[in-house]
């Protein structure tokens, strides 16, 4: 799993409870890292470029198998081919807002890479598992205690106050993970 933002976050939890075996967390925010500590197998504090050795040597040189990109940020999406088995497939669930931006690599033909665009958009109606359904799911798993969500708040405010946390949101972002408007004078 490479980016630990909030869909990242969720995302370890759904590899867990679908029964990944090694499941590798990266994100170069230690803060990040520390919600997954106790979810994913190892936690690796880095760039993507600088977690090559360390996979290989966590696959014993046999690489990811399936990896999650989760940024929205288009330079990690080429180091991530980087990371992956022959025949592996690369999910990009980030959205970069700028998908040309993303550049492919030889290795996505050289290690016969599967690409999987995930667009909630455009899965309804050509796919088994369609958008309602993924999140009755996640909401399934949160009100069964499969899925603990509550951890990832990590601050509160007022909503009067949401100007200044947004302002926050974007000079912080390492720090902060979820965050909940109170709505107390409203």
């Amino acid at each position: 799993m490479v980016g630990l933002g909030n869909l990242g976050q969720l995302c370890v939890r759904y590899a867990r409870l679908g029964g990944a075996g090694d499941l590798i967390a990266i994100d170069p925010s230690p803060t990040r890292l520390k919600f997954v500590e106790n979810i994913a197998t190892h936690c690796l504090a880095c760039s993507v470029e600088e977690a090559v050795d360390s996979v290989s040597e966590i696959t014993d040189g046999k690489m990811a198998e399936v990896l999650y990109e989760v940024t929205g940020h288009p330079p990690v999406f080429g180091p991530c081919q980087q990371l992956m088995a022959f025949n592996g497939r690369l999910v990009t669930l980030g959205d970069t807002g700028h998908p040309e931006q993303q550049c492919n690599t030889a290795l996505l033909s050289l290690r016969n890479l599967r690409l999987i665009g995930a667009n909630p958009e455009n899965t309804a109606e050509s796919s088994d598992w369609p958008h309602p359904r993924s999140g009755d799911t996640l909401f399934k798993f949160i009100q069964r205690g499969q899925m603990n969500v509550k951890e990832l708040i990590t601050h509160h405010f007022p909503v009067e106050k949401a100007p200044e946390v947004y302002d926050m949101l974007l000079r912080d972002r390492q720090s902060t993970m979820g965050v909940l408007f109170t709505y107390e004078n409203v």
